[in-house]
């Protein structure tokens, strides 16, 4: 009997050392949430404030050139701050299991070519290549919406870490399965940050990364969204050498 009660008394300790382990490791991320949405709100919002001042005072002057670049800038603020705030609430749907998704049937090939028409200003203004290898049309199931919003996140973020050379999408058929590949020649990602890649609040910091923006979100979210549509990402990568994204659908069978 005292055994007994002992090893239950030792299970009921290690139930609790789990749960002080659990609740250390939320307040950890909501101190990490908050730090971060402290951070990247900062910028967008100082950029706001200033150059409304500048293009109130361009106006005044009738100086139409100048008011059209302040205005410029504050367009790309405020997409800064709706960005955040839609990472926020994806991160809130997808924690909740209340993200829904209307599924059907998508040519990939069409939605590919919108997402890299809409990116292209992007490539150009970091005057990189921009290549698709578009082939028949291949049919899978997903939502179109999210299937955008998960192209435009890999893609984006693939022009965002290439200084210089190419991203190159492809796609590919394997069995029942449509493979889109993503291969740029950028930065690359060190083997040791390789299996944090997909963690929530995880970004690669270094001298190469130092000045680029993110919340450590858009990857995590990218890969819950694809899971949920019953698709998979994986990654390819070398340092300095560039990086391969690899997502995968169902094929719908005609």
């Amino acid at each position: 009997v005292v055994l007994v009660l002992l090893l239950l008394n030792h299970f009921r300790f290690f139930g609790y050392a789990q749960t002080f382990v659990k609740l250390k490791e939320v307040d950890e991320m909501k101190d990490n949430f908050i730090s971060m949405a402290s951070h990247e709100l900062r910028t967008p919002v100082t950029a706001l404030r200033g150059f409304a001042q500048l293009a109130a005072m361009n106006f005044q002057k009738g100086n139409v050139k100048d008011l059209g670049h302040d205005l410029g800038i504050i367009d790309k603020s405020a997409d800064g701050i709706a960005n955040l705030v839609n990472d926020m609430l994806d991160v809130s749907r997808i924690e909740q299991k209340r993200m829904s998704v209307e599924m059907k049937p998508i040519d990939i090939t069409s939605v590919t070519t919108e997402v890299l028409t809409q990116l292209n200003a992007q490539a150009m203004e970091k005057k990189l290549t921009l290549n698709y290898q578009k082939t028949v049309p291949l049919m899978i199931m997903a939502d179109e919406q999210k299937l955008k919003q998960v192209l435009v996140n890999i893609i984006g973020n693939s022009i965002k870490y290439t200084l210089s050379g190419s991203v190159s999408v492809s796609h590919e058929t394997s069995g029942d399965k449509v493979r889109t590949l993503i291969t740029d020649t950028g930065m690359g990602i060190p083997a040791e940050e390789l299996p944090k890649l997909f963690d929530k609040f995880h970004r690669v910091q270094n001298e190469q990364t130092k000045n680029i923006r993110g919340t450590g979100l858009g990857l995590w979210i990218t890969k819950q969204i694809i899971e949920i549509m019953n698709g998979k990402l994986l990654v390819e990568s070398i340092e300095n050498q560039g990086t391969k994204m690899i997502v995968t659908f169902p094929m719908v069978k005609k």
